[in-house]
């Protein structure tokens, strides 16, 4: 089975990134490792136009039955090749990729119906599902991004599998769709700079760039923290507020943090978080790891322009989605305590 209906908003924390893993059990009844072993691995990047939702109602698990699409056309009809032996919809782009630690592969492209680059695939032995996706990652974003510039057009992921090919084990990404939920709050009541705060904390949320994401979060509780350092007639005392080491007191002091429509799983608000922030205040979380991760982000977009290596860079991207989540529920607490927003 490579297609099944899932329920995606029991899948994890809404707008937050998840995975799907299916794995296999052969007739002794012994199930095929999750976590992968050595060996070869297929890694697909599938593309969606701008301005597109993806369709999660129906879940591809496979690497040949979902289709994407983007604005960079590889084949007939986007685009005309004189030379018939590209005709036809088989016609792919053939890209030699390499990283600095001396990885090296071919990925190639295939076109949808339309003739627009539809997917990037590439084949690796790695050690692991996790290794060979980090593998891919490392080698084609920098691609990926270099296609986006040359032809000056966005190219947004909409979703990574990764097969291993001796067990058929797949893993893939999504990102867990946003619930209806209601408010009380009356805007016209908010202090001005709270509209100002609000204001970046939907850039957050509307964006799907990670770094972008986790930079909004972190200027909002850094604005917080001075806010409350300067007006002593703030009593919020920001700097004390403790992540319970408890699964059920923390699952509650989580959950607190969101719309109680929702209705989060116990389970994905304990996964979500990790677990060496129990038992610390926010303000350590934010000392210890939110402020050096934020600091990596911004010197390298906006002051001394230092450029991490593709290995790097692949490292940095799992410690911002590893704290991003906390980081977020932090925020909205710091923000509900400040400005006494209601809660629903």
């Amino acid at each position: 089975m490579t297609s099944t209906k899932v329920p995606l908003s029991k899948m994890g924390i809404p707008g937050e990134e998840a995975y799907l893993l299916i794995t296999f059990t052969t007739a002794s009844g012994k199930e095929s490792a999750k976590e992968g072993g050595h060996g070869e691995y297929e890694i697909v990047f599938f593309f969606r136009r701008p301005g597109t939702l993806l369709d999660e109602s129906n879940i591809s698990l496979g690497t040949d039955e979902h289709v994407g699409s983007s604005l960079l056309g590889i084949a007939n009809p986007a685009v005309t090749f004189k030379d018939p032996r590209f005709d036809g919809q088989d016609t792919k782009i053939k890209l030699y990729v390499a990283t600095e630690s001396g990885l090296k592969a071919e990925a190639f492209g295939a076109p949808n119906k339309d003739g627009y680059l539809s997917d990037l695939r590439v084949t690796l032995v790695a050690d692991s599902l996790l290794d060979a996706g980090n593998q891919a990652k490392a080698l084609l974003i920098p691609a990926i991004s270099a296609l986006s510039f040359s032809s000056d057009i966005p190219l947004h992921i909409s979703h990574t599998v990764v097969r291993e090919k001796a067990t058929g084990v797949v893993q893939r990404d999504i990102v867990v769709p946003f619930q209806p939920t209601a408010t009380t709050m009356q805007p016209h009541a908010q202090q001005p700079e709270a509209r100002v705060l609000f204001n970046r904390y939907r850039d957050a949320i509307n964006s799907d760039d990670p770094n972008w994401r986790f930079l909004c979060f972190a200027s909002i509780v850094e604005q917080l923290w001075k806010r409350t350092k300067a007006d002593k007639t703030i009593q919020v005392d920001l700097e004390n507020i403790v992540i319970p080491k408890d699964d059920d007191k923390y699952v509650a002091w989580f959950k607190s943090g969101f719309p109680q429509s929702y209705a989060l799983e116990d389970r994905n608000c304990l996964n979500d978080v990790p677990l060496e922030a129990r038992g610390m205040t926010t303000n350590e979380v934010i000392v210890n790891y939110i402020r050096p991760l934020r600091t990596a982000i911004a010197h390298s977009l906006l002051e001394d322009g230092t450029l991490p290596s593709e290995r790097d860079d692949v490292k940095h991207r799992a410690e911002v989605r590893k704290w991003s989540t906390l980081l977020r529920c932090i925020t909205r607490l710091h923000l509900q305590a400040v400005y006494a927003l209601p809660t629903v």
